[in-house]
This record gives structure tokens, sequence and C-alpha cells, in this order.
């Protein structure tokens, strides 16, 4: 099947990108530990990636990929890339006056996106240094995704998601071979802005090879480009939403000493198992979906949302079990040297603890966007993220006094169940898709299968005091070994009738 091959694609190389990701991740961490520095260089790389969702892969690829791939299949790739061209020369100069008139403004941004380092003095300059450096990369990087959303709905998924490893490639680099004689924050939020260039310069090559380079026009409006920002427009709005939750959590968290880069660790831990599978499979489902929907083919369709959904709860769930569980032993293992020190990995670890109890319902969120977006309806999601924003809000601002930076993750944690449970309630009654009983008995078996896994993982390390390595790979084997085992068992119960 199509979908399982192309997210196949994507889930491998973005395995990859997440292992320089974690080379970066401890080189980064060893060199600014979780102090008011790294929360500087945080809140800097942060905020250029906070407009990302509206302008590089969310709102915009969202509303272009489903026309684009009509397009492609109805009129041919010459009247397909002529609206892309529109399409290219409207973000191209939005993306320059907008970046423009930020770095100008930056101070002033900064005292209201993180009023916590207002009151640092010399933390604050250097947020604002940071933050000049590093936000012209939205344009590369916004550039470069569109690029993707192209090449992703003639099937070549590999190119954009590779894009990841350059960026992190970059900033590995930049921080182990070259100095600045201010901070070495300020070399690794240079490694950021070039890591944007190479990307873009990346993603143009792969185009040209693929003989689907868009060409250079003057921005004008026609009814495909209405078309594309209508849909567009109410993407902005929760794209807007979700990043209005993001600003949130960063002015809270900016209060508390280290917090910004506890939960950013506890995120990037998280995000691995949910960017290998779940940000994988939904990348090749949007452009399945909507050839699927175009072309009247409704078995596809349905085999294509189950086979999305299998795949991410077969991994998601006895990842988001350990991470649950085992949160101090995975921190210490994957980040504590040097300037990361026991302090940070227990910091770290309470915000991931609870991040991981909605890791299932973040995948959901990814699958079932494509899924409505694909539909055409971008309205319901951003329906939904307006009520998610008003209980992240009350409940972040409620707790924060008790339970300091872990107030973020519990809100998330909610948040995104509400969000996963509204948008699967809201498919169904829409009968963009229903729930086969086949698909919740294995979901079923996944959960039996995670939990049996866990308790072997915990007497391991726990009574017998095996190594985490180990204990963790022992519990992989046999959650594998179990989920063959009685498919077979079934399959010949079902042969015997």
């Amino acid at each position: 099947m199509s979908i399982i091959k192309n997210a196949a694609v994507v889930s491998i190389t973005t395995l990859v990108s997440r292992i320089f990701g974690y080379i970066r991740d401890i080189i980064i961490a060893s060199y600014l530990g979780t102090g008011l520095l790294n929360d500087a260089f945080i809140a800097a790389f942060k905020f250029a990636n906070l407009f990302r969702n509206i302008f590089g892969e969310g709102a915009l690829t969202a509303a272009f990929v489903p026309i684009f791939t009509y397009k492609l299949s109805q009129e041919g790739t010459k009247r397909a890339l002529e609206m892309a061209a529109l399409v290219q020369s409207i973000l191209a100069t939005t993306l320059l006056l907008f970046c423009s008139l930020i770095i100008y403004s930056m101070p002033y941004v900064l005292k209201f996106t993180t009023p916590g380092f207002v009151t640092k003095g010399y933390y604050f300059e250097v947020a604002v240094t940071l933050s000049r450096i590093t936000f012209p990369y939205l344009f590369f990087i916004s550039l470069a995704a569109f690029y993707g959303g192209i090449l992703n709905s003639i099937g070549k998924f590999m190119p954009f998601a590779a894009t990841a490893i350059i960026f992190n490639i970059s900033m590995i680099l930049f921080a182990l071979y070259i100095n600045d004689e201010r901070t070495k924050a300020h070399v690794i939020a240079c490694g950021v802005l070039a890591a944007g260039i190479l990307e873009l310069l990346w993603m143009i090559f792969f185009l040209k090879i693929n003989k689907m380079s868009v060409p250079i026009r003057l921005p004008s409006i026609n009814q495909d480009i209405k078309t594309i920002f209508n849909r567009m427009g109410a993407g902005v709005f929760g794209s807007g939403i979700v990043q209005i939750n993001t600003w949130i959590d960063m002015v809270i968290v900016s209060f508390v000493p280290g917090g910004l880069s506890y939960i950013y660790y506890a995120d990037r831990v998280m995000q691995l198992p949910l960017a290998i599978i779940a940000t994988a499979t939904s990348t090749a489902l949007l452009p399945s979906l909507s050839r699927h929907i175009a072309n009247n083919n409704y078995i596809e369709l349905k085999h294509s949302k189950e086979a999305a959904i299998r795949i991410s709860a077969f991994f998601l769930i006895p990842a988001a079990m350990v991470l649950y569980l085992f949160p101090d032993d995975i921190v210490r293992i994957l980040l504590e040297r040097h300037e990361f020190n026991s302090e940070s990995t227990k910091n770290t670890a309470a915000a991931l603890k609870f991040l991981a109890l909605g890791l299932p319902a973040y995948a959901l969120i990814k699958l079932f966007s494509s899924n409505f977006h694909a539909h055409g309806d971008t309205k319901t999601p951003v329906k939904i993220a307006a009520w998610a924003l008003l209980i992240n809000v009350l409940l972040s601002v409620s707790l924060i006094t008790t339970l300091k930076h872990v107030a973020v993750s519990v809100a998330s944690a909610v948040v995104g169940w509400f969000v996963a449970v509204m948008m699967v309630r809201i498919s169904q009654e829409r009968n963009y898709y229903q729930f086969s009983a086949h698909l919740l008995r294995e979901l079923g078996l996944f959960v039996f299968n995670a939990t049996i896994s866990s308790a072997l993982i915990y007497a391991l390390l726990n009574i017998l005091n095996t190594n985490t390595f180990i204990s963790l790979a022992a519990g992989g084997v046999l959650y594998v070994s179990m989920h063959y085992v009685i498919n077979l068992l079934l399959l010949n119960m079902f042969k015997l009738k």
C-alpha cells in the first residue's frame, strides 16, 4: 500500500534526522545546560519557529497540497506549476516584509513573547540578538516547505524530510568547529540561519531534477489563488491559535528559571517517536487522501486512513507508556552530560512524564487534521483549536504556582486529548471516517501488549537492576513478539472455524 511505503520513506529519513538531532541536543545541552543562557537561545529558537506552522508546513501546505494534487491529476503539470508560481510570489513577498518588520522590532516583540526575560538584563539583550540572527530562518524554511508540498504531491517525500538532517548537521558543525567572542549560543544561532539557506538550496535542486521547478511570476490573483487563500485563512486562524498556545506557554515558563529549557528538552524527547511515526504518516497521508477523493476512490480512501492509524498506534502506544513510566531513566541516558546535570534531568523528566500521556492524542490530531484538510474542511479544526486555547490558558495559569513548568505539560496532555476526541467524534458524525470493529480490537491488543512489555521493563530495571538499554530492548522484543504470536493464534483460530 502506497501510504505505508511513503510513510516508511519519511520515517526512515526522519529517524536519521532524529539521530543527528539527538547528537545536536547533546552538544547544545552540554555547552549551555538548562540555565538562563540556554533559556535565551531557546526563546530565540522557538520564536523563529512560532510562525513556521503558518507560512511553512502548516496552514499553507494544508490549503495548497489538495488543490495542487487535483490540478496535477486533472489538468497536468504545466497548469499546476503555473498556479504554484503565483503562490510562490505572494509567499516570498509576504515573508520578506514580515521578517524585516519583526527583526527591526525584536526588543519590543520579545517583551511581549517572553516577559519573564525583561528583568534578566544581559540575558534579555542576548535573547534579542539571538532572535535577530535566527528569525530570517523563517523565510528560507517556509519556501523550502512550500517546495516540499509540491514534491510530496508527486510522491517524492524524501527531499523535504531530509532537510531536517541538513538543519541538524549545520548546527552540530557550527557548535563544534566555530568560535565566537561572545557566547556559544551566538554560534549555534548562526548555524540555524545557515541551515535555512542550505535547506532552501537543497529543495530547489530536487525540484529541478524532478522537472518540477516553479517559474518566477509577479504576484497576481486568480480563482485558484482565491480558493487556496480562503482555505488558508481558516488554517492561518487555526495555526494562529496553536501559536498563541505556544506563546502562552513561553510567557508562563519564562518566569520559571530554566523552565524554557526543561520544556524544550522534554518536548524533544517526546517528539522522537511522534515525528518518526505520526508526522511521517500524516505527511504521506494528505496527498494520498486528496488523490483518492479527487478520483472518487472511497475504498482506497478508507484503507489509507486505517493503515495510517494502525501503524501510528502500533509504535506510539508502547512509546507513551515507556516515556510515562521511565522518564528519569530515558532523560538520564539521552541528555545528562556536563552542564546538563542531575537537577536538569529531574526537572526535564517531570515535564516529559505528563507530555507522554498526550502522545497518542498528538498522533491522532496529526492524522485527523490531514483527514479534514483532504476533505476541504479547514474550519472545523479551527473551532476545536479555539476551545483548546481556552482550556490550555485556564489549566496553565491555575496550575503554574503549584506545578511550576510541569503545569504546561499537564495542560498540553489534557488539551491534546480534548482535541483528538473532538476530531474523531466529528469525523464520525460527518462520515469522514468510521472506526471498524477490527481496528478497535487491534488498538486494544496494542494496549494489552504494551502493558505486559512495560511490566517486564519495570521488573528488569527495579527488581533485577538490569542495564536500562537492555531492559528497554527486552521490552521492545517482547512487544513485537506478542503482537505476531497473538496475530498468528487468531489467524489459526479463524482458519479452524
